[in-house]
């Protein structure tokens, strides 16, 4: 997947090559690292969801390794030492003779000569969720007196749930560039503003408001990780010394908060008065108009939706009233909440019908001419009813005229569902009502948890045609410039344009005007996912189902996903939605395309960087271990294999392979393969304009939708009429994958670009090494070691 594609940091590379180089120039700092880089390891349980100081747990069994190691139950004499046989309390209940409980602290003396819970070794990886990696990490800790010791552990540690941070810090002499040398504050927080940053840290951490910039500061280091997560499982067993090993196991928490219910509150149900109250006097869906648009419906998963379209209903009434409107009147209005009444680009709600029904004449007219005597039109998009079989055998003229007006009553039916008014919410504003009204459920566990989709952050990659091949459901709808105004247009499809005048309509009244779904600057143009619009009808379905399977099917995470699914197949796979996790904000999860390729900052070249490894390279060797390996996929095997056979095959099924592995230098072949792919570019255009015609005219049967689907899917293969254009967004990820160890350091980044001057040159010629995965290990002995996991992919700049 593509979603990040980043330059390693400057700090992280001065780093790196100064290691190279360190046997070579021999300098004090040099000698330091060498000797000096023994990485020590905290963790830090807390009360509730956050790592904020305050709410670390209380004791001294919140904290295990770090400077408590230096305590006096680790030294050997003194008081506390371990060979002191020193005394300790334990807080017990005891009742009275009235059953009354009551706090008892007993005395104990410690004659096991043993020390207290250590930390013995630490592991967290760090993966690219759109490749289906989860940030997760193990903990392993040895409790030498478990009398003592095993039930205060086992209160704080062997705790599903418990938020808990992971600390590894080498020294100070161990970063060889100094520890002014810092990571630089665009790698860890993008493009945004200071003052969205220090209010997001302000949030997640309140007792440092008053020290955020020593804060920001040390999270720069390259020589400190940290991790955050919350304990999915643990165990433990004895030894046969009578010690307990425990290992305890933690989930990233952006990875944990989207398995939330849907369901507001499912053990409730709530009166005729108490909805009215929670929903402002305005009533979700009636159950029997549900119904009559083919929608079931059940008690689990009508909450959500009916919030939901209660908001969209009071925005629509407020808007009506507002501006003196009587009757039924189109709009296109801005989505806020009572919680979020800011008016941002992506956040809009869309109502009316998807096309006049001053068209339906024209459509009923086109249906009709696709049948005869013997056939019926075939399956339609929609709830509708299908129409009755033909009757079998000879029939009277009677007969036929019957078949024939039942069957023309059929697609009229159809028709008018479609010129009934449609309801539509843009996927900004979908994500932020679930944030409000979902998320929230769980700030206990993670304190300010969001999912963000917004088009200051998400982008998809722009293609000139792109339009929706399932329009009732997905609507792409472009801006007032690009809405009607030529034969490619996103809402165009031959005669029929959805939507034709909604813009034109709303600009006459004073509220945020709609600024379209792809960017209106040539040099940089982009389709910004969260200005996708959805039907209310559609999510109403996607509820139902999930509520329908089982409840633990019935979450947030599974929710986007049925969303996604519908969006890419709407798009032809152009527009592939997954859900990651912000590279610093361990709470935060982006809502983000992962066939997005382009860098966030696009007027700065992304330069890969050439890992310094092997005697010749001019930074000498940083790297413990390296391993390359080809993993082809099956229907490529099978291909290699009948090449070998001699049968011939199609250059559409091997060209991406040979175009990599035996890349021509012959200019003549070269100009061939250009030609050959316009040819087919245009070939596909006229395809994907033909098949939009038609859709258009009869625009509610199936098999017009699925010509569209595959016409679409094509066209995202040949996107542009240059090749060399086209090929940064339809080349393939090559089955090559490289993995690597080097000595401990915070910084990297999955979507950093590498590569390495070790391979031969056909793996380094217009391709990189994209890290999908880091893992940070510190063993018993204090060796910290990051191992990086990479795919190749082609070079984007």
């Amino acid at each position: 997947m593509n979603i990040f594609y980043s330059q390693v940091d400057d700090a992280v590379q001065r780093e790196l090559n100064a290691r190279g180089n360190s046997g070579k120039n021999r300098t004090t700092e040099d000698i330091n690292f060498m000797v000096g880089k023994i990485a020590n390891v905290q963790v830090t349980a807390y009360k509730s969801g956050s790592a904020d100081p305050s709410m670390q747990y209380p004791g001294e069994y919140g904290v295990l390794g770090g400077k408590t190691v230096l305590g006096p139950r680790f030294q050997p004499s003194g008081k506390g030492g371990f060979l002191t046989n020193p005394e300790y309390t334990v807080d017990t209940i005891k009742f009275d003779d009235f059953g009354n409980a009551a706090l008892d602290k007993k005395s104990f003396t410690d004659n096991s000569r043993r020390i207290g819970p250590i930390v013995t070794s630490v592991s967290v990886d760090i993966g690219d969720h759109s490749m289906g990696l989860l940030n997760k990490a193990t903990i392993n800790i040895t409790i030498p007196n478990p009398t003592r010791d095993l039930d205060k552990v086992e209160e704080v540690w062997f705790y599903p749930g418990r938020y808990v941070k992971i600390d590894i810090v080498y020294p100070d002499s161990a970063i060889i560039t100094g520890t002014e040398n810092l990571l630089s504050t665009s790698s860890l927080f993008g493009s945004l503003p200071e003052e969205i940053v220090n209010d997001k840290l302000k949030k997640l951490y309140p007792s440092l408001s008053n020290s955020l910039n020593e804060f920001k500061r040390r999270i720069r280091k390259l020589n400190e990780f940290s991790f955050q997560g919350l304990i999915t499982s643990f165990d433990f067993s004895y030894t046969e010394d009578g010690s307990v090993n425990a290992t305890i196991s933690l989930t990233g928490t952006s990875n944990t908060y989207t398995d939330v219910t849907m369901l507001m509150n499912p053990a409730t149900k709530k009166t005729n008065e108490k909805k009215s109250a929670v929903y402002d006097t305005i009533e979700p869906v009636p159950v029997a108009e549900l119904q009559e648009r083919g929608i079931e419906t059940n008690n689990g998963s009508t909450e959500f939706y009916g919030m939901l379209y209660n908001q969209f209903e009071k925005l629509r009434t407020d808007f009506k009233n507002k501006n003196s409107i009587n009757e039924d009147f189109p709009i296109l209005i801005p989505f806020t909440t009572d919680k979020s009444t800011s008016q941002v680009s992506d956040r809009f709600i869309l109502y009316g019908e998807i096309y006049p029904s001053s068209t339906y004449d024209f459509f009923a007219q086109n249906a009709q001419t696709t049948q005869n005597a013997n056939t019926t039109i075939g399956p339609v998009i929609g709830p509708a009813a299908a129409p009755e079989a033909p009757i079998a055998g000879p029939i009277t003229q009677n007969e036929f005229e019957q078949q024939q007006s039942r069957e023309q009553s059929a697609v009229n039916s159809r028709l008018r569902m479609y010129t009934q008014t449609q309801r539509y919410i843009t996927l900004g504003a979908l994500i932020g009502f679930i944030n409000e009204y979902i998320i929230q459920k769980i700030k206990g566990s993670a304190v300010e948890a969001e999912i963000t989709c917004t088009d200051t952050t998400q982008f998809s990659n722009y293609y000139p045609a792109l339009t929706s091949c399932i329009p009732k459901d997905i609507l792409l709808l472009p801006n007032k410039n690009n809405l009607q105004s030529n034969a490619g247009g996103m809402n165009i499809y031959g005669n029929l344009v959805l939507y034709p005048n909604i813009l034109q309509t709303m600009s006459g009244y004073k509220t945020r005007q709609w600024e379209g779904i792809s960017s209106a600057d040539s040099d940089n143009k982009k389709i910004f996912p969260s200005r996708i619009f959805i039907n209310l009808e559609y999510i109403q379905q996607v509820l139902n189902e999930l509520s329908n399977r089982n409840t633990r099917a019935f979450t947030v995470s599974s929710f986007l996903a049925n969303i996604s699914n519908r969006i890419a197949y709407a798009t032809g796979n152009a527009i592939i939605l997954k859900l990651v996790t912000d590279s610093t904000l361990s709470t935060t999860l982006l809502f983000a395309d992962a066939k997005f390729l382009k860098p966030i900052d696009t007027t700065k070249r992304v330069t890969k960087y050439s890992v310094p490894m092997l005697a010749n390279h001019p930074s000498g060797s940083v790297v413990h271990g390296f391993t390359f390996q080809a993993k082809l996929p099956s229907n490529v095997k099978n291909l290699s294999y009948v090449l070998n056979s001699g049968t011939d095959v199609s250059d559409e099924e091997i060209a991406p392979y040979l175009n990599f592995m035996y890349n021509s230098k012959d200019p003549e072949t070269i100009n061939k393969a250009r030609d050959k792919y316009k040819q087919k570019h245009e070939q596909i255009i006229n395809n994907l304009n033909d098949a939009k015609t038609a859709y258009g005219n009869i625009p509610f049967v199936d098999e017009q939708t699925t010509k569209l689907s595959k016409a679409l899917f094509e066209y995202i293969k040949f996107p542009f009429p240059d090749i060399t254009k086209a090929q940064q967004l339809t080349a393939p990820i090559f089955p090559f994958d490289v993995d690597f160890t080097i000595d401990g350091i915070n910084g990297l980044r999955y979507g950093d670009v590498l590569t390495f001057e070790g391979l031969p040159e056909k793996y380094r010629q217009n391709t990189v090494f994209s890290i999908i995965g880091i893992t940070h290990d510190v063993a018993d002995a204090g060796v910290w070691t990051t191992k990086v996991k990479c795919i190749m992919r082609p070079e984007i700049g």
